[in-house]
């Protein structure tokens, strides 16, 4: 989880948007964990990064990178990316 969190962090400081540094993760590493690093990276707290993004194990389908017709393993997790992102899982109460 470190070196996810790490290489997020090194991404944002590029001014990669989250939704992208998810699905840049992603494709990798679990999804949930790659989402989990992101929050931190953007210095959500890890307990409440953990808390939004639910219990390992919760909502499998989601998370299932490879359960999505017709599109790839990365183009799955842009899309999770983006949805995450649209509902504020990324979201930081200082960030503007």
């Amino acid at each position: 989880m470190e070196v996810l969190i790490s290489e997020a962090r090194r991404r944002h400081a590029l001014g990669t948007a989250p939704g992208r540094i998810f699905a840049e993760l992603a494709v990798f590493a679990d999804p949930r964990e790659a989402a989990v690093a992101v929050c931190v990276a953007l210095g959500i707290a890890r307990a409440e990064a953990e808390r939004s993004v639910g219990a390992p194990g919760q909502n499998p389908e989601f998370w299932d990178l490879t359960g999505y017709a017709r599109l790839s393993r990365l183009e799955a997790a842009h899309e999770i990316g983006g949805l995450l992102e649209g509902v504020g899982v990324f979201h930081t109460p200082n960030r503007r």
